[in-house]
């Protein structure tokens, strides 16, 4: 007798609830190992699995990064939930890229004005979110109340 571990594994894949159910929409944990994964039909989203012994424990999502009030993606390359920031655009995040930049400070490429780029060896580190009522001052190169720049932010609501 076979030990049934996906979570829908019934003949055709329905459940065993009658005739009202529907085909079986549950992640499969088969073949994942321990801990949290992927969801299988929504890489790149902010929802992701928790397996144990290739059954399904859990169907989570990623909560808001309250430090930088940003979304979390779960990222499958780094195994966990991230800011949109350190997502790669080509997978619907908004990591900066910083190839070819000198080390320091940068203007937020997406517009945020409340934001800074950290680069580092031509690779990003970290975005920083300025102080409420503060804004990123491309001159100066850090965050201030009167930043002498062209971004559209009004500090008094960054």
């Amino acid at each position: 007798m076979s030990e049934y571990r996906p979570y829908c594994l019934f003949p055709g894949g329905y459940s065993t609830c009658g005739a009202y159910c529907g085909p079986c929409r549950a992640p499969s944990c088969e073949g994942n190992p321990d801990g949290v994964n992927m969801y299988d039909d929504r890489p790149w989203t902010s929802w992701y699995t928790i397996c144990y012994k290739e059954r399904l424990v859990a169907e989570l999502t990623c909560p808001v990064d309250n430090r930088v009030q940003l979304p979390q993606i779960y990222s499958p390359e780094l195994h966990g939930c991230v800011t949109i920031d350190r997502i790669p655009p080509e997978h619907g995040g908004q990591m900066p890229n910083c190839t070819g930049k000198e080390d320091g400070r940068y203007p937020n490429e997406y517009g945020k004005c409340d934001f800074y780029t950290e680069c580092k060896w031509g690779h990003f580190i970290r975005s920083v979110k300025c102080d409420m009522g503060k804004a990123f001052d491309e001159v100066l190169r850090e965050c201030t109340k009167s930043p002498k720049n062209t971004c559209t932010c009004d500090p008094s609501s960054c």
